[in-house]
């Protein structure tokens, strides 16, 4: 018989502290997109589009890691999981990024979408308690031209691949 050293089992420990997995527990690390989605303010479908706005700001602004990563909704079966952006994809991305911006300035939404997407910047629908009128159209104009930012990013999708998922 062979002999088994004697082991100790370790308590598995969280290198985070008990304060952040409380704040993680409250939300209160959550971005504002984040926020919306688990209040339920924006569903799924406007949580990915605003994702996806994301990552065309930074396709558009060139980010270094955006060579080697590339949005859920570029994905075809044929393209591995390290597939790299041609010229040609990068030059459709950032066009695609300037029809939705242009669609999010007629709507008199950009700076709306732009600090809550991107900068993270908390609007006042999220921060006040009861919604008065000016902080009900805040959310409103985000909600709906979120709903047409997917409309239309589904629209591009069908347009260069074929298909809507």
């Amino acid at each position: 018989m062979k002999y088994k050293y004697p082991t100790r089992r370790r308590a598995r420990r969280s290198p985070i502290t008990r304060e952040l997995r409380e704040k993680h527990r409250l939300g209160l690390t959550l971005s504002p997109l984040d926020l919306c989605l688990r209040r339920e303010i924006i569903d799924k479908d406007q949580h990915l589009a605003a994702n996806h706005l994301i990552f065309l700001y930074r396709a558009r602004y060139g980010l270094n890691q955006l060579r080697c990563q590339i949005s859920n909704c570029y994905k075809r079966d044929a393209f591995s999981k390290n597939y790299i952006i041609t010229e040609d994809d990068l030059k459709n991305i950032q066009d695609e990024y300037l029809d939705i911006v242009d669609l999010i300035k007629e709507w008199g939404a950009y700076d709306l979408v732009v600090n809550i997407c991107i900068y993270d910047i908390f609007p006042s629908f999220l921060k006040e308690v009861t919604l008065s009128s000016g902080a009900f159209r805040e959310r409103r104009l985000f909600v709906d031209t979120l709903r047409e930012v997917n409309s239309l990013m589904i629209m591009f999708m069908q347009r260069r691949f074929g298909k809507t998922s």
